[in-house]
């Protein structure tokens, strides 16, 4: 019997494997369950563990269809139910070289009944595909060496436990009652408790401290990196004393159709080091070997640093741009093209010239070539049959153009010139972006037309590299002063906006397990939440509705409402956070009710309300009580009751029992599941706790409760807190990334408002609008976004341009300066252009993030519409009271820094 739960595509032939050996092996009764991903098969009185030891044989996509036509016999035989990759394309992912370590080649898993059967089936699957190919997997242990079949200890059938952070993870109980994760990592690591029923191996043992040795010669010191494909590894060469690296392939990752797989691409790149060796631009080629079924390739070790890490100390730009044109023209002249051209295969040697490295990629001019990087690659290599066509020397041009605005940047993201195959961009379009982001960041300047030439879009209008010389030999040329006016478009926003909200609309899948689909690679999480789930495009489409006179968002935000109020209570248990519990889905569902004029919706948003815990281990905003006390606030302010009021006085309780008082600190222990730690953000941390507490001062003082004071009290405690720990530098607030710590967070990790200034500025001002203390104000101001800093942030809600938009609306509300809009509308004007085309819709976000309110379209949105329409701060109740102190002159404004 062969049903369908879901889309399946290009399934044909491994459907037609299977489907002809139930025929032959008399399967009628077997139950075949074909989905996106993974096609289940099992006899009708299937036996199942909820976990134990499976079995799983790895293949390429070449040898998938006889492995699965033998395996399957062998299965159905002996009436082992079990799953297979539904179709080629999804075991060219399996064995893909970026592929998870701990799930790479996992082509058919298999569910034995008990060990008996486990013993017997796993001999017989050996036996059967002894003489064909597929690679190892790292996360199980061989039945023995070179084998297909494999066996680990993991879940069968067993219900994923719906943890403290609000996903549903693979949990197994042992037989002593201890509870572990069933974690794919990429080694063998059973729980202690499961025996295995399989010999151990006779592997001799490596003495204590002892370093691995390959080829006899070549001791292993570290390791660069990881990958499905196999280690990049520090080495001394024991022969010649000097100091190697060492590159692996594993046997059969990156397996094709034509047969090739990482090693041949690794025999490519040791010929390409010998052809070149006379440049002496890449590492000198040291010994090509093979150890137990893999290839390696240990090459001279460079001296110096990738040009992304030099480049980001303030190096001479010009001076590289130079040497790496030569670089570049060198190869060509060679008769060879670089196609995989960035600035982490440009080493800046001691002396300040310019090598190169990873030459994988390295092929002739004319030659078709497989595999390129996104982002530097030029369009021509955008499509899917670019492999095909043979590589051109202006493709390098192109990748150099990006390279240059990496490094000249500061380290931005190369969509910002190079486009994406949804939304290239035009000539006119790139070069005023680039004199826009030249603006903040100066280093861009002398280079601004150099990069327009040469990631031209059309391979016979992009700059020569004789043209590239020419205009970096040219003083006048780079005197180019850019433009700091805004990019988008007078109708810009007013665009943007309705055409995100339609494409939130047209996501919806009102019949699916999640209300917007996400990604299949992500974790399975409470389908009704704020920051993951429905609620968060729930609140966003109800706010659009609440401003916008269009009949069809109403009918969006009751079908959306609808859809999450039928699962109200399905789930195991009530979560308590604001972003991660049911505190975020009573607060937008009760929005709702209230826009449609439906009594009952709120009524259940209400009793929902009602439900959410007011105690427990954890007091923060994101995933704890401090979460639910702020939703059961918002929902007293909007309906008067008092129970509401009551249950959030509890966790503000709760919360103040569970503060740890170091001298003159307060700081909140967080635990979620196993992990204990402090933090200073809004969704962990201090600041977040400190705003619910100062928002349940308040609502007590107006409820006339007399722990007013103690809980206005500890709301100013934990800003002195704040204030006592930050980093005041340049003008600029900022925080340890841990309590106790003196590390701080780099990059777009900085401005985060999970856990950056945008967050603690977001407590910091209403502390000070409610208490007209100064000081609080003077901090809050410092922790706006720069200029600078706003190109290298993502366009989300929680960790991106959408939650520090929204703090800069803060300030601009609270503190009544205009110039604190202005900038936030410098935000908008950052996430428009970088706005992506999909279906003919302009889409604030790429369609890879999804819809959800952190980091997808609706968070965004949010923002967006409240820049537009104004109103209050999503998430937020009423506390504070605007009319106290003005920020002083030495800090107003900060944020234009």
């Amino acid at each position: 019997m062969i049903g369908k739960s879901g889309p399946v595509a290009d399934s044909v032939l491994l459907l037609d494997v299977l489907r002809g050996v139930l025929d032959r092996c008399g399967g009628q009764r077997w139950f075949v369950q074909p989905e996106e991903a993974w096609c289940s098969a099992a006899p009708a009185a299937r036996v199942s563990r909820k976990h134990g030891w499976k079995l799983h044989v790895s293949a390429t996509p070449l040898s998938a269809p006889i492995v699965l036509a033998r395996a399957a016999e062998a299965l159905v035989r002996n009436g082992c139910p079990f799953k297979f990759a539904t179709d080629i394309g999804r075991v060219l992912e399996l064995v893909d070289h970026l592929q998870n370590r701990g799930a790479g080649g996992k082509f058919i898993t298999v569910y034995p009944r008990d060990d008996e059967q486990l013993l017997a089936v796993a001999d017989e699957l050996d036996r059967v595909t002894a003489d064909l190919v597929g690679p190892r997997i790292l996360s199980d242990r061989p039945l023995r060496p070179g084998s297909l079949v494999h066996y680990r200890y993991g879940e069968f059938t067993g219900e994923p436990v719906f943890t403290d952070d609000g996903v549903f993870e693979s949990r197994m109980v042992g037989p002593d009652g201890s509870v572990v994760k069933d974690e794919r990592r990429a080694w063998f690591s059973p729980p202690e408790w499961a025996v295995s029923p399989f010999p151990e191996p006779a592997v001799a043992p490596r003495a204590p401290g002892a370093a691995m040795v390959l080829a006899g010669r070549f001791r292993v010191t570290g390791a660069i990196r990881h990958a499905n494909k196999g280690g990049v590894y520090q080495a001394i060469d024991d022969r010649s004393g000097a100091n190697v690296v060492v590159k692996q392939a594993r046997a059969h990752v990156g397996a094709a159709l034509d047969g090739r797989d990482a090693r041949d691409m690794l025999r490519h790149e040791a010929h390409i080091l010998e052809a070149l060796a006379s440049l002496s631009l890449f590492p000198a080629f040291v010994a090509l070997f093979e150890e137990q079924g893999d290839l390696f390739l240990a090459e001279e070790e460079i001296p110096g640093v990738t040009s992304d890490d030099w480049a980001s100390e303030g190096g001479d730009v010009l001076g590289v741009a130079g040497r790496l044109v030569e670089a570049v023209r060198a190869v060509h002249e060679a008769g060879f093209v670089l196609c995989d051209l960035k600035p982490s295969n440009v080493i800046v040697t001691p002396d300040g010239g310019v090598r190169l490295i990873d030459a994988e990629l390295v092929h002739r001019t004319g030659e078709s070539v497989r595999g390129r990087t996104i982002g530097f690659a030029a369009p021509e290599r955008w499509g899917d049959r670019s492999a095909r066509r043979g590589v051109r020397p202006s493709a390098d041009c192109f990748s150099l153009g990006v390279t240059l605005f990496c490094l000249a940047s500061g380290g931005l993201a190369p969509h910002w010139v190079a486009g994406q195959p949804s939304s290239p961009r035009s000539g006119a379009e790139r070069r005023r972006v680039l004199r826009r982001i030249a603006a903040d960041r100066t280093g861009l300047v002398p280079l601004v037309e150099l990069i327009a030439g040469l990631t031209e879009t059309e391979p016979d209008q992009r700059w020569s590299l004789d043209r590239a010389e020419r205009f970096l030999a040219s003083p006048a040329a780079r005197a180019e002063a850019p433009s700091s006016g805004v990019l988008m478009p007078s109708n810009g926003l007013d665009r943007m906006l309705a055409d995100g909200l339609e494409h939130l609309q047209r996501g919806m899948v009102p019949d699916g397990a999640e209300l917007w689909p996400a990604s299949r690679a992500a974790q399975r999480h409470d389908p009704c939440d704020a920051w993951r789930g429905a609620a968060g495009g729930l609140a966003t489409l109800t706010r659009a509705a609440q401003v916008m006179d269009d009949p069809a968002l109403r009918a969006s935000v009751a079908r959306a409402a609808g859809w999450i109020d039928e699962r109200l209570f399905d789930i195991p248990r009530i979560l308590p956070g604001l972003c991660f519990g049911r505190a975020g889905t009573a607060w937008a569902l009760h929005e709702a009710g209230s826009l449609l004029d439906d009594a009952g919706l709120t009524s259940r948003a209400r009793r929902l309300a009602e439900r959410l815990p007011t105690r427990g281990k954890n007091p923060e905003v994101a995933y704890g009580l401090s979460g639910a006390g702020l939703a059961r606030l918002h929902l007293w302010r909007s309906t008067g009751d008092r129970s509401l009021l009551r249950g959030a006085l509890d966790c503000a309780e709760s919360v103040l029992a569970a503060a740890d008082h170091s001298g003159e600190d307060v700081l909140w222990p967080v635990a979620v599941d196993d992990d204990q730690h402090s933090s200073y953000g809004f969704a962990h941390g201090v600041a977040g706790i400190g705003m619910f507490l100062l928002a349940a001062g308040q609502a007590a003082a107006d409820g006339s409760d007399d722990r007013a004071e103690r809980f206005t009290g500890a709301a100013l405690k934990a800003g002195e807190t704040l204030l006592r720990s930050a980093s005041l530098r340049e003008g600029a607030a900022d925080w340890p990334t841990a309590v106790g710590g003196d590390g701080f967070a780099t990059g777009t990790a900085r401005w985060q408002w999970c856990n950056g200034p945008a967050g603690i500025g977001t407590f910091l001002i209403r502390l000070w609008s409610a208490t007209g203390l100064q000081r609080f104000a003077d901090v809050a101001v410092q922790c706006a976004v720069t200029a600078s800093e706003r190109w290298s942030l993502s366009v989300g809600a929680c960790c991106g341009l959408a939650g520090s938009g929204h703090y800069l609306l803060d300030l601009a509300d609270l503190t009544g300066d205009t110039g604190y809009r202005a900038q936030a509308e410098q935000v908008a004007d950052v996430i428009h252009a970088q706005a992506f085309t999909d279906d003919g819709l302009l889409v604030p976000c790429h369609p890879d993030l999804g819809h959800a309110y952190a980091a997808g379209t609706a968070g965004v949105l949010d923002f967006l519409l409240r820049l537009r329409h104004g109103g209050p701060r999503p998430w937020l109740p009423e506390t504070a009271r605007p009319g106290g102190a003005r920020p002083s002159a030495a800090h107003a404004g900060a944020v234009t820094r």
